[in-house]
């Protein structure tokens, strides 16, 4: 079964604990913490209001009911992850992205859940579930377009939910496809409170002309991304690779509850596009400190490698997949995994449209077409 995403007018109590997979004293916990958000119907006024976690002590679970010591009593009590509650600009503001981003997302108790479990199957996924990366690779830079551009990337058992239906591809057990899928609910409704101008993110600009404040347009736009590591924002470098494939804009990035402000003022003063030009930002662009990511840089190269390839016979396969791999893993030593050779080969087939490639067993080698 698919991951069921968090309804979005909150789970009711008598269910949370087994949504969650706790006890309620580790709920109780989570509560405190406002990493989940218990709000409830008050019986005497009938207002929504959020419970406080020495309250749910003394809820009747199965009723989904609570009558506090001091006389309060609500019903319809019903639990939020933080990105989703009605309070959640309160419960959110203050953090950096980078805080946000880890105690709201990575370590929401759901996603926190369903991540054990799936690291008991697959336990290369701990760069993704524990450390925070985009990429089971390694990649750790969020794409904010995340409709425009693929996360994770797990390949779901049933080929007709994968994006490439044709490729065939080892599959990811279904405790990661859940998991990945939670984790990229609270990551999308993360990026949602950005764009609605829920919650205001600044950050100290590399770029003269950039405003502190950035603006929301921002957060739909295809070339920017989170830095999961550092709470940076960054900006594709015009199809450079390597450790200068991206652009700092805004580092130390905070969450603010928006003050009364003109939204258009921000706006006029801030580009989407770059203010100066590209060969004005190559020239005063900084060295990187950090050591390049040999993976992912393996990974583009493999993948370029097998564009020319399939550009070269797009409608005969002449090698099989496990002759590719073995020659991948010779042109980069420890540097290229199955899974990463696997995503590499769909990505040039995509690319090249040449879909004879994806089928499996032995080149069939008296099957000659006109290339």
């Amino acid at each position: 079964m698919d991951y069921d995403p968090w309804p979005e007018a909150g789970c009711p109590l008598s269910e949370v604990l087994q949504r969650v997979a706790c006890d309620k004293a580790e709920f109780i916990q989570h509560v405190a913490e406002k990493t989940l958000v218990v709000f409830g119907r008050t019986l005497e006024e009938g207002s929504f209001e959020e419970i406080a976690a020495p309250l749910v002590s003394s809820a009747n679970w199965s009723a989904s009911t609570i009558s506090g010591s001091g006389g309060a009593k609500f019903d319809t009590v019903t639990v939020f992850p933080a990105v989703l509650a009605p309070n959640r600009v309160q419960v959110i503001g203050g953090h950096t992205l980078a805080e946000a981003f880890r105690k709201f997302v990575l370590k929401d108790p759901e996603v926190a859940s369903l991540a054990n479990r799936a690291l008991a199957v697959s336990p290369e996924y701990e760069s993704v579930f524990l450390r925070g990366n985009c990429h089971v690779a390694g990649i750790k830079e969020w794409p904010v377009a995340f409709e425009r551009w693929s996360t994770i990337e797990v390949v779901h058992p049933d080929p007709a939910k994968r994006p490439f239906p044709d490729v065939p591809m080892d599959p990811d057990p279904m405790e990661v496809v859940r998991a990945a899928a939670a984790l990229l609910h609270r990551y999308h409704a993360l990026i949602l409170m950005f764009r609605k101008g829920e919650l205001e993110v600044s950050g100290f600009p590399l770029s003269a002309g950039h405003p502190s404040r950035i603006s929301r347009a921002i957060w739909s736009h295809e070339e920017f991304h989170f830095d999961s590591s550092t709470g940076d924002l960054l900006q594709d470098n015009d199809g450079s690779f390597g450790d200068g494939r991206y652009i700092k804009r805004w580092i130390g990035l905070e969450l603010n509850v928006p003050t009364e402000r003109s939204e258009h003022a921000t706006l006029d003063a801030f580009h989407v596009k770059p203010i100066v030009s590209y060969e004005t930002r190559r020239s005063t662009l900084k060295p990187r400190s950090r050591p390049i990511d040999t993976r992912i840089n393996a990974l583009n190269e493999c993948t370029k490698w097998l564009e020319s390839l399939f550009n070269a016979s797009p409608h005969r396969r002449t090698r099989t997949n496990d002759d590719l791999y073995r020659e991948a893993q010779r042109r980069w030593p420890q540097k290229i995994s199955k899974r990463g050779f696997n995503l590499a080969r769909a990505q040039a087939i995509s690319a090249t449209g040449a879909v004879a490639w994806g089928r499996g067993g032995r080149p069939e080698e008296s099957n000659r077409h006109a290339d």
